[in-house]
């Protein structure tokens, strides 16, 4: 697994990088079209403070489920993984325009008809992570929604599940408050930001804020399914061996305790000697 995310993130930084290689000295080279939009030049008329703090605000949001994706997807479906990465590689590539020059670098001519437009290089894997997203889900979707060796439910002990899912949750609830009351005295005192705006940040932030809090307690329930998840079929197991069941342990990729496995082979040829 770790040579997987390793590789992911290489990829994901080489479509970064040829981005704005391309961009800079390409596309000086042939002429650069500016795109003040979001997305194919929509919003462009929006106010740059608009632009950027949603472009910003999403980038995050699609950052924490990169890895959260990373993690949770087995190994089985790395090429889902991998257009994760394009597709993120090529989001990032514009952000970072967007983010030091207010706009996005295009170079490349699109002409359809009467449509024109200009794209670059991260529009390319963008479109190529999205198109193979879009392939894999259909291909593997008995592994992505419900793999060969899940369990019936995430919550095979809901006690210690949910304990861990309400940590998850107050930790991110508690760093975003911290978080909040930093931006709120840089705002009010610093930036002696008007009370209009100030209000708008409190609402906008508890709302992110509570989002946040919640995704990482779904994730807690995913988190703690890997742990809890192989007592739970080991303990099955070891009822069935008792009643005289000739079972095999096989845990989940991705499960955590795999040592459960030699153990439970070690006492099964324990019951058949006896």
């Amino acid at each position: 697994m770790r040579k997987i995310f390793a590789l992911n993130l290489l990829l994901f930084v080489v479509v970064v990088i040829l981005d704005q290689l391309t961009k800079t000295y390409i596309g000086q080279q042939i002429g650069l079209h500016q795109n003040h939009g979001l997305f194919l030049g929509s919003f462009s008329n929006s106010p740059i403070a608009f632009r950027v703090i949603t472009l910003v605000t999403f980038s995050g949001f699609l950052f924490f489920l990169y890895f959260v994706s990373l993690y949770l997807f087995p190994n089985k479906i790395k090429s889902l993984k991998y257009s994760m990465s394009l597709l993120l590689g090529g989001i990032f590539g514009n952000v970072l325009d967007r983010l030091f020059l207010g706009y996005t670098r295009d170079f490349i001519p699109f002409s359809l008809k009467s449509f024109q437009s200009f794209y670059n290089v991260a529009d390319i894997f963008l479109a190529a992570g999205c198109f193979g997203i879009i392939l894999i889900i259909f291909k593997y979707d008995n592994l992505i929604w419900v793999p060969d060796n899940s369990r019936a439910n995430y919550l095979v002990n809901p006690k210690e599940q949910l304990k861990l899912a309400f940590k998850f949750f107050m930790a991110s609830l508690l760093t975003s408050f911290f978080f909040g009351i930093f931006s709120y005295s840089f705002l009010s005192v610093y930036l002696k930001a008007p009370t209009v705006v100030i209000n708008d940040f409190i609402i906008i932030f508890s709302i992110l804020s509570v989002l946040f809090a919640l995704s990482t307690f779904v994730l807690g329930i995913f988190i703690s399914h890997r742990s809890q998840g192989p007592l739970y079929a080991f303990e099955s197991y070891v009822e069935k061996l008792i009643e005289g069941k000739n079972v095999k342990l096989t845990l989940r990729e991705g499960d955590n305790n795999k040592h459960l496995e030699k153990v439970a082979s070690k006492l099964y040829s324990h019951f058949i000697k006896k």
